[in-house]
């Protein structure tokens, strides 16, 4: 602001202290802001976590974790220190049966996982006297071949297939 001085006039200057606030992250994400921010006193701040890809956003820590309200923002008041924690994702397939053995086989992986369905686990969820049939269910077109026993599919979030068996013809 510019004063023109042409009489005595009575100025008072308000300074507004700054912190730092200095954000950290994990492995696998980032946030916005991230490192050390100065910031002025009574600034709110939106603190953003952004995970790679494969990875999630799993909460905060540090000494002003406790500060952060449900929209992951604090006031500036002091200095502050967060951090922000990632883990790998993790994806859930789950296998169950038609005429084969009473089960509903459940494994998690990580994600972008390549997830190899050998034939001897076809054939271990076999009823005795039946055969592999097909594979069906929401999420058995992510199989490379589901008209055969044995597959490859790449799990990038939860998925559901289903077994069908058939009586064995008699020899």
């Amino acid at each position: 602001a510019t004063i023109i001085m042409d009489a005595d006039k009575q100025l008072t200057a308000l300074f507004v202290p700054s912190y730092t606030i200095t954000v950290s992250a994990s492995e696998g994400g980032t946030v916005d802001p991230y490192g050390a921010v100065s910031k002025q006193f009574g600034t709110r701040v939106t603190l953003s976590p952004i995970p790679t890809p494969g990875y999630v956003f799993t909460g905060w820590s540090g000494a002003n974790a406790g500060e952060l309200d449900f929209a992951s923002s604090l006031v500036i008041d002091g200095a502050k220190a967060v951090h922000a924690s990632f883990a790998p994702a993790t994806f859930t397939l789950t296998i169950t049966t038609t005429n084969g053995k009473e089960a509903s086989v459940t494994f998690t992986y990580g994600s972008n996982t390549l997830v190899n369905l050998p034939a001897t686990l076809v054939s271990g969820l076999a009823a005795e006297g039946y055969t592999f049939a097909r594979w069906s269910g929401p999420d058995a077109n992510l199989l490379s071949t589901p008209t055969k026993p044995e597959n490859t599919l790449l799990l990038s979030r939860d998925a559901r297939l289903h077994l069908n068996f058939a009586a064995a013809l008699p020899l």
